[in-house]
């Protein structure tokens, strides 16, 4: 099975050490919470293999985001011992790759400004950000600084970043720097333009090819 997270599975790996050797027999509860719930249910109780155990939550609802906690069962000399909880791990049950569409609308040939359109082309994309950082259109530089709702009111992108809504597409402005193109045909950009919160790890790598209209970005790791 591949072990991707995904809107419908979340999967979590669990280890332990006891002064640095894995003890063995070792089991582990494991507790979930919906977000914005304090009250932790347990969800499963799973057998570790040499000190470590996987687990799949395929109970999970699409667009909800869980966090989950640990705690380690072990058997001692008759007693039963329980370690302390572990830290939290929140995981939101979106699409590990998140869909977009996106349009070139101007490129204007007396400068290097560009115009275009994005939105999210999946209902079960998670959390997608957007600041006024430098990303690249083939292999030129491209700094966005405007945002638009109706491409009539232009408004500065917040260096907190804009959330890119759900169901509406937003209007972006920005400067291509580098030697003119007559044509952009890929917008890309490594956690820094654009940043998806995604069921995965590490850095955002997004692309969106301006001559099929698609996008798609996930985080580096699993």
């Amino acid at each position: 099975e591949e072990q991707e997270n995904s809107k419908d599975k979340l999967f979590l790996y669990a280890m332990v050490e006891e002064s640095g050797i894995s003890p063995d027999g070792a089991k582990f509860r494991i507790f979930r919470s919906l977000e914005g719930k304090d009250q932790y249910k347990k969800i499963a109780v799973v057998s570790a293999e040499e000190g470590a155990a996987e687990f799949c939550d395929d109970t999970v609802k699409p667009g909800k985001v869980y966090s989950y906690c640990v705690q380690e069962i072990l058997e001692v000399d008759g007693e039963k011992r329980k370690s302390l909880m572990s830290e939290t791990a929140t995981i939101p049950a979106v699409n590990f790759t998140a869909k977009y569409r996106g349009k070139l609308l101007q490129k204007e040939t007396n400068g290097n400004k560009v115009v275009f359109k994005l939105r999210n082309a999946d209902k079960y994309n998670g959390k997608t950000t957007i600041f006024p950082e430098d990303g690249e259109t083939d292999g030129l530089a491209l700094h966005l600084s405007e945002y638009s709702m109706d491409k009539v009111k232009w408004t500065a992108i917040p260096e907190s970043g804009l959330e890119l809504p759900k169901e509406k597409p937003v209007y972006l402005r920005g400067l291509v720097t580098g030697a003119p193109k007559s044509f952009y045909e890929t917008i890309r950009s490594d956690g820094v333009m654009l940043n998806y919160e995604g069921p995965g790890n590490g850095n955002t790598v997004f692309e969106l090819n301006l001559k099929t209209k698609n996008g798609t970005a996930y985080m580096e790791w699993d």
